[in-house]
């Protein structure tokens, strides 16, 4: 079971963040400069948005990875 944690892990974390990345841009429009305060309501569509991002089936357009590092 951790073997298969492990190895996933990483994967589900990426898909999350770009997710979260893609939700964020498409909301972009409410965080200029002179709507400086990102209201709970904006907060609450920004989120459902990346979980209905995350929980799609299909490879996002965009894909987080992390570079192993050098050893």
């Amino acid at each position: 079971m951790n073997q298969w944690f492990y190895s996933h892990l990483p994967k589900v974390w990426g898909r999350w963040w770009a997710a979260r990345l893609l939700a964020t841009t498409a909301c972009s429009e409410w965080l200029r400069a002179d709507n400086p305060d990102f209201t709970r309501w904006q907060r609450v569509k920004r989120n459902a948005l990346c979980l209905g991002l995350f929980i799609a089936p299909g490879k996002l357009p965009l894909s987080i990875t992390k570079k192993p590092s050098a050893q």
